[in-house]
């Protein structure tokens, strides 16, 4: 599946009418990707996007060397519920995944592997999340996770990060973040 730049490969969206629901993707690719691979919008007057879950798929942004393009977010917007499970991200130049709403969404993360990002490559404002045994690193400069001050009930547990400072930047008080290990290589 290919995202040209500025758009996305997946467009979800939700009307005065119905929302977009239920997308399961097993086993697939993204690559190249220069723009979004799956993109939620929920600025409609519906009921919340929900319910996309992905296992085992790449995603696989433009090489920054040899394609100047840069990539914006793999997954971005705003979900009922994003559920990821043993997904490879690798160049995503600005970051991997960003959840733009918060207040009653849910984002899980685990057995992911997450390479080369500049800026956060999680960047997640979601009330309910959980990111467990995921590998982060990068040589650019943003921290593996970001978590906005609408990330209330969160666990971020078990996470390797490298290469990253700050590894783990966390805004909200009540997010639980216990048994992560960061390594500076």
């Amino acid at each position: 599946v290919q995202g040209e730049e500025g758009t996305a490969a997946v467009y979800a969206y939700n009307t005065d009418a119905d929302n977009t629901n239920n997308f399961y993707f097993v086993n697939c690719w993204w690559e190249p990707v220069r723009g979004h691979a799956l993109y939620s919008d929920m600025s409609g007057d519906g009921g919340r996007n929900g319910r996309f879950q992905l296992v085992n798929c790449k995603f696989h942004g433009a090489q920054p060397k040899t394609d100047p393009r840069s990539t914006e977010y793999f997954i971005d917007g705003s979900w009922g519920l994003l559920k990821l499970v043993n997904c490879h991200f690798v160049h995503g130049e600005r970051g991997h995944i960003r959840q733009q709403q918060g207040s009653g969404n849910t984002v899980k993360l685990v057995n992911c592997n997450f390479r080369r990002y500049s800026e956060a490559c999680l960047d997640i404002d979601a009330k309910e999340n959980y990111i467990a045994n995921n590998s982060f690193w990068s040589q650019h400069g943003g921290p593996a996770i970001r978590l906005g001050p609408n990330a209330m009930e969160t666990t971020v547990t078990g996470n390797i990060t490298g290469g990253t400072n700050p590894a783990i930047v966390v805004v909200s008080p009540k997010t639980a973040v216990t048994g992560n290990v960061v390594d500076f290589d």
